[in-house]
């Protein structure tokens, strides 16, 4: 189980990532803060040692989704959204699930 140490570092760095791209709006030192914490992002680490990496794969893309509209959500923030991002992210829950099925048997 020790395996997926990753779960909550990923949420809490997605939640952190949200919460900037809400305040990113007010200026460039929330755009920049973003742009350097994604230099460290989580996925090349977690390919580095997965043992079934179209399985994290799906869980690392599913806990993004989940985590970043969740707290976009919390905040208020997808009462203003406009047809093609919600589009966008129908789209991507298509995709998860198409992945699912396919990939995982």
């Amino acid at each position: 189980m020790f395996h997926y140490w990753w779960i909550p570092a990923s949420i809490i760095f997605y939640i952190a990532m949200a919460w900037m791209s809400v305040y990113a709006k007010n200026g460039w030192g929330w755009v920049i803060a973003m742009m350097i914490l994604q230099c460290f992002g989580l996925w090349p680490i977690i390919a580095r040692y997965s043992k079934n990496i179209v399985f994290d794969a799906i869980i690392f893309d599913t806990l993004i989704l989940l985590t970043f509209f969740g707290v976009l959500m919390l905040m208020g923030q997808m009462e203003s959204f406009k047809t093609s991002q919600w589009i966008g992210l129908v789209l991507a829950i298509a995709g998860i699930l198409l992945m699912k099925g396919i990939l995982v048997r």
